[in-house]
């Protein structure tokens, strides 16, 4: 092991974890006080990056936390057992925090919220000379941190008023067709702290005006078209218009619910998948003569269709229920709907061992019933 090798993860840990951006590598400092919310560790496979199925609802739970509070922020530190070369370990704990911080990326979460180091095999947990060891050794450190601010004691604290003309940001955007023709559209803000609507111009472009460093969501729905949602978070010195690109309901159209996520081996709908059955329920409102088929799909390579478990045709099956039984509850008729469960059938990756595409098989989707 090289010098600087030693010393940078030394003054790592010595300096109070200063991290590395994930969005732009740089330090950070900061004068107010933080208070740790979660910490757990997760773990690898031997020489390899990929995260394992096992830890994704720690991955979950800390994605719904950082999307409660805009102040928390992630804190990534990845390690190696001792089997390798030093300069071969380095990189391969770079790349395992770099692999968990792609999964918050694709989840939507900012990079700004999430930061990084890597220590190779220069800080184990455990001995290296056994096998348990070992594994325990391959692992990621995560912790949500939450900035406190830090008032002076003898001051009161101001009355909260609205922000002013400085302190906002332009949100703007423009709604397309696939064919990259404007169409109008109803775009929903919202935020922790409010919720603001407007309908696109003839040109398909809209905006809005929003405090600065908000974490927004958008959900855009237009008739004739499935919808599309974005979680981002407005810099003012960031901040670009939007685009967003609605596909045709059209007959026997697909469209997957990607932010649609159940537990691990069951029909049951994990907390953050709210939002997207409320706005199924919207698209479902606002397209009255829409007749629908519900799609359950799992994640199965490498096995034959015709050789799936009852039990894995039968979760396929359940998840789709649980979808269509949320909106005939909620008002939608049954005869607009169906539900099917197709098992492994129809993977977009039948023959994978990544974790980001094993995802997009697991899936509920939609189908476009044709007219008779």
């Amino acid at each position: 092991m090289d010098l600087k090798t030693k010393i940078v993860p030394l003054l790592f840990l010595l300096l109070g974890c200063t991290m590395l951006s994930a969005q732009n590598q740089e330090d950070r400092t900061t004068t107010a006080s933080e208070k740790l919310i979660f910490t757990e560790q997760i773990y690898f496979d031997f020489a390899k990056a990929d995260l394992r199925s096992s830890d994704f609802p720690i991955l979950y739970q800390i994605d719904s936390l950082l999307r409660e509070n805009p102040a928390r922020s992630l804190r990534i530190t990845a390690h190696t057992d001792a089997i390798g070369k030093d300069e071969a370990n380095q990189k391969l704990s770079l790349n395992r925090a770099q692999s968990v911080t792609r999964f918050f990326e694709q989840r939507g979460i900012s990079m700004d919220n999430v930061q990084y180091a890597y220590f190779g095999e220069s800080a184990p947990q455990a001995a290296n000379t056994s096998d348990e060891g070992r594994q325990r050794n391959r692992r990621a450190q995560l912790e949500v941190v939450e900035v406190l601010s830090s008032p002076s004691p003898s001051l009161a604290a101001p009355p909260k008023t609205k922000p002013t003309a400085k302190s906002l940001v332009r949100l703007s955007g423009q709604v397309l067709n696939d064919s990259g023709l404007p169409i109008q559209a109803k775009v929903v803000l919202k935020s922790k702290d409010f919720r603001d609507s407007t309908f696109t111009k003839e040109d398909g472009k809209y905006s809005f005006e929003v405090p600065d460093s908000t974490v927004v969501g958008l959900d855009i729905f237009a008739e004739g078209y499935f919808f599309d949602s974005k979680m981002l978070r407005l810099l003012r010195n960031k901040s670009m218009p939007l685009k967003s690109v609605l596909k045709k309901a059209e007959c026997g159209e697909l469209f997957p619910l990607h932010k649609m996520y159940f537990y691990g081996d069951q029909a049951v709908l994990l907390p953050r998948s709210k939002p997207e059955l409320k706005r199924l329920l919207q698209f479902m409102g606002l397209n009255k003569k829409l007749r629908l088929e519900v799609g359950g799909h799992i994640n199965k390579p490498f096995v034959n269709p015709k050789n799936l478990s009852r039990k894995d045709k039968t979760l396929s099956e359940n998840r789709a229920k649980m979808v269509y039984t949320f909106l005939t509850e909620n008002g939608i008729a049954e005869d607009r709907l169906s539900y099917k469960g197709y098992g492994n059938q129809f993977m977009i990756y039948p023959k994978t061992r990544k974790e980001s595409e094993m995802r997009l098989n697991r899936r509920v989707e939609l189908k476009v019933i044709c007219k008779d």
